[in-house]
């Protein structure tokens, strides 16, 4: 039996990969703030990013550590990025062979956002002890930054795009990205330990393509009015300073989005032996998901 443990169990990649992984010969745990059933996992356990973790290392032999675990809001880069090499030393302690890293594209040194910084900096500790990172794309599915967009398109009905709508997307569906860590977690031969695993599709679509095929699939009306980038960041970051008030996608996105224009990394994608898709493909995927992944 092994036992597989991911943090952030209840987050959009973390569901999907529990199901993925759902095996007579697997056991999968995870750790969550607040510890109740989720669907595919044989139990969670409590944590909370920046607290050392209780029960599960002593009670459980963790074969595989996945990180997904993600926190947002008030000190986002401390609490992220200590919190996560906290809990990556613990498990390193109790002889946790292998942890992998659910970073991002975005994770650089010269990151403009918060996100690609502390994402990057985290990284580091798994480069170090020999661990595993795989850096993703905007995946495609019902979750995530994905469905976040989709809610801003059903939203409103004039939606301004950013950089007038050209900007890259890297993108990758929720399917291939489960699949990939599943091989990362069960197959000895396909670990490259202490490297980072750039995984989205070779060829990147532009924002507008993207919002455009959102609309048409999900049968939606929002209208688009191309605008400069720096109109969208300040305006966004105005509202960001009003109390109580939500945004779908925050000035870091907006950062992070333009920052991948000049993007200047290989795609593991194919050399792992995964068949490119269109974003029209794995757009109809997401619509067409009918089952709920939660309980």
């Amino acid at each position: 039996m092994k036992t597989i443990l991911i943090s952030g169990a209840s987050g959009f990649i973390a569901r999907h990969l529990a199901k993925a992984l759902r095996n007579p010969g697997i056991k999968i745990i995870g750790i969550e703030v607040e510890p109740k059933p989720i669907r595919h996992f044989d139990e969670i356990y409590e944590g909370k990013l920046l607290e050392p973790l209780k029960d599960v290392l002593d009670k459980e032999k963790v074969d595989v550590f996945i990180h997904c675990a993600y926190h947002m809001g008030k000190d986002e880069y401390k609490t992220n990025v200590t919190g996560t090499i906290l809990w990556a030393k613990q498990a390193q302690k109790n002889n946790v062979p292998l942890q992998i890293l659910v970073s991002s594209i975005s994770a650089r040194a010269d990151s403009l956002s918060v996100y690609g910084l502390l994402k990057y900096e985290t990284e580091k500790w798994f480069i170090q002890n020999d661990q595993a990172v795989i850096r993703l794309g905007l995946v495609i599915g019902d979750g995530g930054l994905f469905q976040r967009m989709v809610s801003m398109v059903r939203k409103w009905p004039i939606l301004p795009l950013l950089n007038r709508g050209k900007s890259s997307v890297y993108f990758v569906g929720i399917k291939d990205v489960c699949d990939v860590i599943r091989d990362l977690a069960l197959r000895g031969d396909f670990v490259r330990k202490g490297s980072v695993w750039n995984f989205f599709q070779p060829n990147p679509v532009i924002l507008r393509l993207v919002l455009h095929e959102i609309k048409k699939q999900y049968g939606l009306s929002c209208i688009f009015i191309p605008v400069p980038y720096r109109l969208v960041l300040n305006s966004v970051l105005l509202l960001e300073r009003i109390p109580f008030l939500k945004l779908k996608i925050n000035s870091n996105n907006i950062k992070g989005t333009r920052q991948n224009d000049n993007l200047d990394l290989d795609s593991d994608f194919c050399h792992l032996g995964y068949r490119e898709s269109s974003i029209k493909v794995l757009i109809h995927k997401s619509v067409q998901v009918k089952e709920q992944i939660l309980p």
